[in-house]
This record gives structure tokens, sequence and C-alpha cells, in this order.
């Protein structure tokens, strides 16, 4: 009896083991043991899907931001692009450009116009071409000549990196457009010597492009820190001398 009892709780106690084996206890669940390891498979391969998700949402989202963040134009200075490519490339570009109509401007040319392109600094860089002002109408006798801005310019010549900024800026100097009464004053410098780009007078007109775009900014940059100096520092000298001078002008003005 004994030896029966035995083998019975022997056999039992295995079965047990056994059935232990293939059960796993979680939050008062039982699963077989080879689901549970498909479920824990199933969870790792979703939860590299989600990172690889994340991370390609977060990739692109960083490029649409670098995107759509306005580039400085610093006329191809300083300037290179992914492919290391830097301004010294210029000329091969400003030689493909032999007359305005290689720009767009194929039509017989139009009047100037008084109003002119704006610098850069002072608002240039958020103004529209003068064909999309309000009341431009091209039908009309007094309609004015088109400027050209950097983008399409990009499209004419098919760049968009240091080598092209350098050109535009020595036809627009510190504005941000062409005119076409500028640009063939440029060629006209740029080929005076015969069909050959003459280098040392393109390279003239871009130091004077970037000398004018550099100049803008650093007037602009130095009127604003004064504004923050005088603000900061009302009893300073030059805001002394500035209040001395409006004073003046009102007592001018009222002994009138």
């Amino acid at each position: 009896i004994i030896g029966n009892n035995a083998f019975m709780l022997g056999k039992h106690t295995l079965l047990s083991t056994k059935n232990l084996k293939n059960t796993i206890s979680s939050n008062g669940h039982f699963y077989n043991n080879d689901n549970y390891s498909a479920s824990l498979h199933a969870k790792k391969k979703k939860k590299d899907i989600d990172e690889e998700f994340v991370a390609k949402i977060r990739a692109e989202s960083e490029e649409t931001l670098e995107d759509a963040t306005p580039k400085f134009f610093s006329g191809g200075l300083w300037d290179s692009n992914n492919d290391g490519q830097d301004a010294s490339s210029s000329p091969k570009i400003a030689s493909r450009i032999r007359s305005v109509k290689d720009l767009g401007w194929k039509l017989p040319e139009k009047r100037q116009g008084a109003i002119r392109p704006r610098h850069r600094a002072y608002g240039g860089s958020n103004e529209k071409p003068i064909q999309l002002k309000p009341g431009y109408d091209e039908t009309s006798e007094l309609c004015v000549e088109k400027w050209l801005d950097i983008e399409t310019f990009y499209d004419i010549v098919g760049d968009s990196g240091p080598a092209a900024d350098t050109v535009f800026c020595a036809f627009a100097g510190g504005g941000a457009f062409c005119e076409r009464s500028v640009v063939e004053t440029k060629l006209q410098e740029w080929y005076s010597s015969g069909k050959t780009l003459d280098e040392a007078a393109f390279f003239k007109s871009v130091n004077q492009g970037r000398l004018e775009l550099g100049a803008g900014w650093s007037f602009f940059a130095a009127i604003n820190l004064l504004i923050v100096y005088c603000v900061a520092a009302p009893t300073n000298p030059i805001a002394l001398s500035v209040g001395t001078n409006v004073e003046n002008a009102i007592l001018w003005y009222k002994a009138l």
C-alpha cells in the first residue's frame, strides 16, 4: 500500500510539474509557454517597428524644419554646400550667362521705374518682386521691367549653392532681386574684351556686391546696438546729445 501511494504521489507530482512547465501565471491568467513566447516576440517586433517609425518621423520633421528655415544670404561668402562645393566655381556659372535673354528677359526692354529693390537688411528679404506687387499690369504702356528673384535664378542656372549665390550677388548687390538694366551693365563689363569672361571684372563685381551687402547689414546692426545701448544706459553721452538736439529743434520750431 505504501509503495502504491508513493508511486501515485510521484506520478501526480510529475504531472503537476509538467503542467507548471507549460503554464505561466501573469495577473491571474494562465498562458501556454509557446503562446507566451510568441506574444513576447510580437511585442518586441512591434516595439522595434514603433521605434523605427518614430525615428523616421523625427528625421522627416527635422528635414522639413531645415527646409522651412530661411537661409541667410551671404553672397556665397564662407558658404559651402553638402558636396563641399564653394564659390570658386562661380566663373563657370557666370560664363554661361552671355545676355539678359539667358536669364529670362526675352521681350523688348520696358522702362525701369522709380521703385528699387530694397536692401536685404531693410526688408528686402521679405519683399515681393515688382511684378507681384499690386497694380502691376504688363498690358500698360507704363509697365516697368520685371525683377529676377533668386529662386528663379537658381532654376535657370541649375545650381543653388555658394557659386550661384556669388553670381547673384554680383548682379543684385545687397538687394534680393536682379534688375535688367544692372545685369546688362555687368555683362558688358565682364565681356568687354570679347566672347570670353573677364574673371577680373567678374570678381570686381562680386566684391562690390558683397561690400554693399555687408555694409547694409553692418549699419543695420550698429543702429540696433545703439538703440539697445541708449535704453540700457539713458545717461550715456550719445543719448544726452540726441536729447539736447531734439530739445533745441523743438525750441527753434516754437520760435518760428
